[in-house]
Parts: C-alpha cells; structure tokens; sequence
C-alpha cells in the first residue's frame, strides 16, 4: 500500500506543479475603454474567490504589436480580456512565451476580425439609417405631414440610435484611422499571423466567452441601450429606456395601423352602401383609399421595427447573416464564430456562452460573471475560494454564586466571526420554562440583581455582521438572606 500511495504521488506530482493555484487575475479592456468597465465583476469575483487583481492599461488606438510589447502583464496570472484586450494577450504571448500566463480567458474578443468594421466603413449604417427614417416616417407623414422626418428623428435620438454619443457615434469609431482597427478586420495581415498557429498564441488553459443576444430581437436598440451607459463607469448594463421607448414607439405604429384600418372599413361601408348618385360616393373611396394607405404605411413600419431594422442591423453591421435566411448567435456586434472560433475547444467545455449580454455589457453583466466563477473553478485554473469566516464564539463570565437583592455585572466575551458584533440578554428563574427578554441589555456587559431563590440563569445572544450567531448560558445560585 505505501509503495501504491507513492507512485500515485510521482504520477500526480507533474500535473500538481502544472496547475498550481492562481493568485493573480489581470483584467484588460478593450478598444476606446479604460480598466474600469471590469469594475462591477472584478469587485463581485472577490466576494467569493481569493485573488489579486491587476489593471492592464494600454492605448488602444496604437498598433496591437507595439501594445504587446509594451505592456505589463503580470507573468503566472489568469487574464481576463476584452474584445481588443483579446488580442493584445495572444500577441503578447506569441511575442514572449504561452508559459507567461496560467491561463487566458477571451470575453468577447475578436480572435477572428470583427466584421462590423468593415460595415462601418462601408457606410452601412448610414445607408441604413437613411432608410429606417424613410421607413418610419411615412405612417406620421399622414398625420403630421412634413413634420414626420422631424418626429422620427427625434425617436432615434432617444432610443440612442443617432445623436451625441449614440449608436452611431459608437461605429464611427470604426471608421477611425487608428491602426488597431485595420488589424482587427477580418483577414488581416495581422489576424493571418496571429492565426496561422493559434497554439503559440495561447497558454494550455484557455476559454472563450461570447455574448449572445441572438434570442431576443432589436439588438442594436439594446446596444445603443448599454452604450447610453458607458457613463456609469464599470458598469454599461442597459437601463431599459431605450428598451422601452422602443416598446412604446411600436404600440403607437400598431394602434396607428389598426385605427386607420377601422377608419377605412368605415368609409368603404360608406362607399358600398351609397349609390351612384350621392355626391359623396367619390369622397367617401377617396377616404377610404387614403385611410387604407395610412394603415398599411404604420403596419409596414411596425414590421421595421419589430424585425426588419434588427435583421439589416446583424446582416449589414454585424455579418452575421448566414445567406440562407438564418442569422447565428452573435452579441450584436460580432458573430459569436469569430468570438470564440474552434481552436479554443468545444461548447460548453472551453468556449462558454454569456446569455443575454452584448458587446459593451460583457465586462459587466451576470452572465460573464457566471460564466467566470465557473472558469475560476476548473483545475488549470483553481483560483482559490474565500473560505467563509467561522462563526462567532460567546462565554458568559461572572459571578456562580449571590445574594438575593445583590447586583453584579456578568460580561459576554465573543470571539471568532465577523465583527462588529451585537449582543441581546435574556433572563429566567431555573422554575421558568421561557426566557424573558431583556429589555435595553444590548452591550457586551450586563448588570444584574438577583431575584428570589433558588438558582436564575442569564443567556446572551451574539450575532456578527454576517449574521451568524452563537449564545452561551450562564447559572447563577441565588442566596436567600436569612441563609
């Protein structure tokens, strides 16, 4: 048995020294961000695991190469990375060596280009927009005539889709002339290489998580959505008024359609009932034509809105239009394929999914954070868990022994647990079958005077700030005085 027990330990003793426990987790952004956006998930990982945390900071509009070279990245630390961040850590390890890190993690990371640059510098969007005013202006342009462009102007502004610091501001950084751009557009020279062995540019233990907001339609309103918030630093989740102006905008378009249409059964009733010499028959179809086109025209945009804008937006801007009618998972700004491509593993094993999250939302939304606890538990990457803190201990100190009518302080004397600590009394005579509250003894000491004989007990409560408790109780022989 001792000799089975030691050749277990030497066959063991290379993975141990493989996988040791990870100690340092070194968060980086992405593209246009700062190391803040991993705030909200860096602060929630510490609640549970015990780590180290290191910001990388670079300048994302510089070449990926010289970002790599340059950069600090802490050697034998689990990386955390960003969209571009991604990027920088492959080629940093192509550059050094994939033994630097004990681990790479890639959350919405580019690793095969990202497609929407090359929309985005196409004018798609703006072709796109122009079409989408075209489109839902003509239901108001009934109702409000020239006014209507104005109207629909002022929902996209809203809805963040155009106007200072929108949507489309956010793909005109695409368009910039910053080198880190062009090196990320699918097919790249740099890409080429970086990809042309992607076994030199990532450690044994790497994962992939890509955001997916493929089950739920109007991506790019929820987007635009999360971008409104880039704001709040840490923390880009989407508030929901885009989301919901969005919701109500459709109600208008569909009661406008429905309207119209009841309006024009209206007057083709009027039309159909009345004969060929009521001088009205002409004016009652005219008024039925006008309030039919008037429905179709709010129907068909209500159709814009519901599918067709998120159709163009992920077949356009996002590329991740199949051709054969299906649109694959993305999180409405890069094709989950090109996020997390076949030579990081398998689906649910080495690439995990961040449901519901979309690009600018990945540093911060629960399902990365999810996503990671799980990542932070496998063995080669074993970052160690917080170990609950022990529960408080409490003894009551004083006297075992008084006099009926004597007073004398007992002290509650708590250890362990999470301070700071708080502390209730309770009273009973040994003839007693409850204890009695006591009403103000919430201090660590308290004064009693002895009742009648023969014998009273004195119990104290200690709770910690994590809400654990522990009581002790306490025996007192009580004396009469003609003793």
């Amino acid at each position: 048995m001792k000799f089975l027990r030691t050749l277990l330990f030497l066959f063991l003793l290379p993975c141990m020294s493989l996988y040791a426990q990870s100690e340092t987790v070194s968060f980086i952004h992405g593209f246009g961000a700062t190391s803040s956006v991993w705030n909200t998930i860096n602060s929630d990982l510490a609640q549970d695991y015990s780590f180290n945390s290191y910001n990388v900071s670079y300048n994302t509009a510089q070449s990926i190469g010289t970002s790599a070279s340059s950069v600090y990245i802490p050697n034998g630390s689990v990386a955390v990375a960003h969209s571009q961040g991604g990027l920088i850590a492959r080629e940093y390890l192509r550059r050094t060596s994939t033994s630097n890190l004990d681990a790479l993690i890639t959350v919405g990371t580019p690793n095969l280009g990202a497609p929407i640059i090359n929309g985005a510098q196409a004018g798609n969007l703006q072709t796109m927009l122009g079409y989408w005013i075209d489109d839902l202006a003509a239901g108001p342009s009934f109702v409000i005539g020239s006014q209507a462009s104005a109207y629909v102007n002022g929902v996209l502004t809203a809805l963040k889709i155009i106007g200072s610091n929108a949507l489309d501001d956010y793909t005109d950084d695409l368009t910039a002339s910053a080198t880190s751009i062009t090196q990320m557009k699918p097919g790249s020279a740099f890409l080429n290489t970086l990809n042309s062995n992607p076994s030199s540019t990532l450690p044994s233990a790497r994962y992939a998580i890509f955001g997916s907001e493929t089950q739920t339609m109007n991506n790019h309103i929820r987007l635009a959505d999360s971008y409104r918030r880039n704001s709040v630093a840490g923390n880009p989740i989407e508030s929901g008024t885009g989301i919901d102006i969005h919701g109500k905008v459709k109600s208008v378009y569909l009661i406008a359609a429905n309207t119209a249409r009841s309006i024009a059964s209206y007057y083709f009733w009027m039309y159909t009932d009345s004969d060929t010499y009521d001088p009205n028959r002409l004016y009652y179809y005219d008024r039925y034509t006008y309030f039919s086109a008037a429905s179709d025209a709010f129907a068909w945009r209500w159709l814009s809105l519901e599918l067709i804008q998120h159709i163009e937006w992920e077949t356009y801007m996002v590329g991740s239009y199949l051709g054969n009618g299906t649109l694959i998972e993305s999180d409405a700004f890069i094709p989950a394929d090109y996020q997390a491509p076949a030579f990081f593993g398998q689906l649910g094993d080495r690439i995990l999914r961040a449901e519901g999250a979309n690009h600018v939302e990945l540093t911060a939304h629960e399902s990365t954070r999810e996503q990671l606890s799980e990542i932070f538990e496998n063995f080669d990457v074993d970052i160690p868990k917080v170990q609950p803190p022990s529960p408080p201990c409490v003894t009551i100190s004083g006297s075992t022994g008084m006099m009926q009518g004597q007073s004398s302080t007992f002290t509650a004397n708590a250890s362990d647990g999470s301070l700071p600590y708080s502390y209730q009394w309770y009273y009973k005579h040994e003839n007693d079958s409850n204890w009695s509250f006591i009403s103000g003894a919430t201090g660590s000491s308290y004064n009693h005077t002895a009742g009648s004989p023969n014998g009273e007990y004195l119990k104290v409560v200690v709770t910690d700030s994590q809400s654990q408790s522990d009581d002790d109780q306490h025996y007192i022989t009580i004396f009469g005085m003609g003793f």
